[in-house]
């Protein structure tokens, strides 16, 4: 019952890995593109300032790549959002804040939050229930 809001509310922290994949990928093709020589694999490379139209090319694709991700990361993040704050209660609702949108581990939440680690689930389960509710 409570597997589709799970993975609407796990969705956001999805996207969010990509944005940062995708980030971490327009870095590294822009210091291998200014310091080429530091490519250390063993293989030639050229001094990489002959073809700037391939280099600003995929750049260009991995922003927009990323530009859309973050259109999605944020219409998921006001969906998601919506919900936990249509909980009843203010504990689940920072429970499902510190879980989906900032992305904590179980034990930082237990500590964040004073409470023991069966006591989180218990109050993490009843506001799966809650929101699966509003989502159907």
């Amino acid at each position: 019952m409570e597997n589709k809001a799970k993975e609407l509310l796990k969705s956001y922290r999805r996207i969010k890995k990509e944005i940062e994949a995708i980030e971490a990928s327009i870095r590294e093709l822009r210091t291998n593109k200014i310091m080429p020589s530091l490519i250390q694999d063993g293989m030639p490379h050229g001094s990489g300032c002959s073809d700037l139209s391939a280099y600003a090319a995929k750049l260009d694709e991995l922003e927009r790549k990323m530009e859309d991700k973050r259109w999605e990361a944020l219409g998921l993040y006001a969906e998601i959002e919506g919900y936990i704050m249509e909980l009843p209660d203010e504990t689940e609702r920072a429970l499902c804040r510190f879980r989906y949108i900032t992305g904590m581990q179980w034990e930082e939440i237990c500590v964040t939050m004073g409470y023991g680690w069966a006591q989180i689930h218990r109050i993490h389960s009843k506001a799966l229930k809650e929101i699966e509710k509003k989502i159907q």
